[in-house]
């Protein structure tokens, strides 16, 4: 049964909006910051899930790479400016690939720094 041209207008709005919402949520610096320290935590532990995953592997040997893997991610503290730029840069090419290959109907811009946050006081 074919829909009413209205209603499929209100649901393609409504589609659109919720898409774009989610887009600029998925895509919020905050976001964008999280998966780019958490890509690298996750692949400095890499060597370590893959040796566990062979047949044999010594439980000390592990914990010995887990222990070591656990220091080198202890440096990341010292290491945020690095990764809030590494988060720029590719907050600045997402938005510039969403800029080419978009109509102007679909306005999505990114955020290219952390939202201020309100402190609050105490009383």
């Amino acid at each position: 049964m074919p829909q009413c041209p209205i209603a499929g207008d209100a649901n393609a709005a409504a589609t659109k909006r919720a898409s774009e919402a989610l887009l600029k949520n998925y895509l919020s610096f905050t976001s964008l910051l999280t998966v780019t320290v958490l890509k690298k935590v996750l692949a400095e532990f890499d060597p370590v899930t893959k040796y566990l995953q062979t047949r044999g592997s010594d439980m000390n040997q592990a914990i010995q790479m887990t222990e070591f893997e656990k220091k080198a991610v202890l440096t990341y503290r010292s290491k945020y400016d690095d990764f809030y730029e590494e988060a720029r840069v590719f907050q600045s090419k997402v938005q510039e690939r969403i800029d080419t290959n978009t109509n102007e109907e679909f306005d999505v811009t990114l955020q290219d720094s952390l939202p201020q946050q309100a402190v609050r006081r105490k009383i």
